[in-house]
């Protein structure tokens, strides 16, 4: 999803009144070699990354892993991927998610919720 056209200026608005994190299940290798070439890196608060936790997002202990790190009640979260299997997993744990199709769909997901 940070790779899409557009969604720089989403992040840079969204970091400035919110904590942001990433939850991925890409390689080590794929994940850094995508965090040096983009320029989001700056905005994210800490990435939970399923290598590092040995589960992925589809094993719902990833989602417990960094629920437990942040501190942050689960309706208090908004998870926004372009799966709508891990979508339904965060729902099954109370987060507030958006499933993700296009920057144009975000921006309208985002202003439903006033964000």
């Amino acid at each position: 999803i940070l790779a899409v056209k557009g969604m720089l200026p989403i992040i840079r608005r969204l970091h400035k009144s919110y904590r942001l994190f990433i939850l991925s299940d890409h390689t080590r290798k794929w994940f850094h070699f995508a965090m040096k070439k983009s320029q989001f890196s700056p905005y994210f608060e800490k990435a939970f990354l399923s290598y590092e936790y040995q589960s992925l997002k589809e094993e719902e202990r990833l989602f417990h892993k960094a629920i437990q790190s942040v501190k942050i009640k689960p309706s208090e979260i908004l998870f926004v991927d372009n799966s709508k299997k891990n979508i339904q997993i965060a729902k099954g744990l109370g987060i507030q998610t958006i499933h993700f199709t296009t920057v144009k769909q975000f921006k309208n997901e985002l202003k439903k919720l006033r964000i």
